[in-house]
């Protein structure tokens, strides 16, 4: 396991939403790892201590959920958690605001029981978004576990995973327009 070196703390936001995250879905008994660029930086930066640069300003989890209705829980608990907010427009964000800061958004990317035998995410109620999760559950194997607080050990992916998952094929399946198709 690794940890977060003191001379690179991560910033009190980051750790509030990993710790918010964890909370819920460890009582849930739930599969997840932090994805994305957040991934990367903390993995690279805050453990490593080699330069990284950020490319968005985000937390991305992957969940391993059972339907869409558990998602549609964990989202929810997620909501009531003081400082968190659903998204309006987009399923699967959150927002985390403390005080007078600007909203941090943070990305819920269901993989497991909702995905399709291409390994996508077709999301509900119109079923016109498709999301890519090929070998999410061979990086949840792969992830790597860091201390990034007191007692709040999370996982992520490893950096090296991100690649391969992005390489296996989904089969022939095409939506209709890749507009409609979202990365994780």
């Amino acid at each position: 396991m690794y940890s977060i070196n003191s001379d690179r703390p991560l910033d009190p936001t980051t750790v509030a939403i990993l710790r918010a995250v964890d909370g819920v879905t460890k009582a849930r008994g739930l599969t997840y790892f932090v994805v994305g660029a957040t991934a990367r930086d903390i993995l690279l930066t805050h453990v490593h201590r080699l330069r990284a640069t950020r490319a968005t300003k985000d937390v991305d989890f992957a969940l391993a959920v059972e339907s869409w209705t558990h998602f549609d829980e964990i989202r929810d608990e997620l909501s009531r958690i003081e400082g968190f907010r659903v998204s309006d427009d987009i399923q699967h964000r959150l927002y985390y605001q403390v005080a007078d800061q600007p909203p941090y958004p943070l990305d819920l990317v269901p993989f497991g029981g909702v995905a399709t035998p291409e390994h996508l995410v077709v999301w509900p109620p119109d079923m016109k978004i498709f999301m890519n999760v090929a070998g999410y559950p061979e990086v949840a194997e792969a992830a790597e576990q860091v201390e990034v607080a007191e007692g709040l050990v999370v996982t992520f992916e490893f950096p090296i995973a991100r690649y391969a998952h992005r390489l296996m094929p989904t089969s022939a399946f095409q939506p209709d327009s890749p507009s409609q198709w979202r990365t994780a």
